[in-house]
């Protein structure tokens, strides 16, 4: 039988699509999923939060004195040998004062007596109260100068006096002496010096007792101390007897 040729070609085509398709199907196993797989996204690093936020220091205001008054100190060994400048902390009150006042030795005396000052005044004296006055000079330039008469020099500047309903003050203050005309001088205080001195409030009326001393320096400074009520008998603040004021 006569085999026509079309016919032949189509055979032969059709045997080769079906030879080609266990190729395909195993082409397709090989091939991509039909939903890709995601990639793996990065951890993200942990996210550093403060637990606390650093404060804002306040602006400094300008200010009428220092409040840290420096001071000249020698450098230790290895360092420069140029002096430096440290803060000294010290109280407020006592910054930059070139003198250290301290009054001790606290007591009261009876007088009852007439007495004259060094500018010729009298009045009668009931009482008395007496102090030790210390002074040292730390400054580093500054020479305080002595004296010789009751209102020159280094001495009280003011007592303040009370009987518990009225107060004033006193500016004289007293000092030993083998009378008016015949005071003994003080020292002059340079820099690094120290010394001390009696001195007297006087009168001290009936009632009445001194609440404080004050010293103001050449150059302005307040030194002041308060004193207590003394209790009866203390610092021999005792009874005089009657009392008695004014002139004599």
């Amino acid at each position: 039988m006569t085999t026509h040729a079309p016919y032949v070609a189509r055979r032969a085509a059709l045997a080769n699509r079906v030879a080609l398709l266990p190729l395909i199907a195993a082409l397709a196993a090989c091939g991509p999923s039909a939903t890709p797989t995601l990639e793996p996204t990065s951890t993200p690093l942990p996210t550093m939060t403060p637990t606390a936020y650093p404060t804002i220091s306040p602006i400094p205001t300008a200010t009428a004195e220092p409040t840290i008054t420096p001071v000249w100190t020698t450098p230790s060994s290895g360092v420069d040998s140029q002096l430096s400048m440290v803060p000294a902390l010290l109280p407020p009150q006592e910054q930059a004062k070139p003198l250290k006042v301290e009054f001790t030795d606290l007591h009261y005396e009876c007088q009852k007596s007439c007495n004259s000052d060094f500018f010729g005044r009298n009045a009668w004296s009931y009482r008395s109260f007496q102090v030790l006055m210390k002074v040292e000079n730390v400054s580093r330039d500054l020479t305080l100068a002595g004296g010789t008469t009751e209102r020159e020099g280094w001495a009280p500047t003011a007592w303040i006096l009370t009987d518990g309903a009225r107060e004033w003050t006193d500016d004289y203050a007293w000092q030993w002496a083998m009378g008016p005309r015949h005071l003994h001088g003080r020292p002059d205080l340079p820099p690094g010096a120290k010394s001390e001195w009696t001195w007297m409030a006087e009168p001290v009326p009936y009632g009445a007792w001194v609440k404080a001393v004050e010293y103001v320096d050449p150059w302005g400074n307040v030194y002041r101390q308060d004193f207590p009520k003394p209790d009866a008998g203390q610092l021999n603040y005792v009874d005089c007897g009657e009392p008695r004021e004014g002139d004599c």
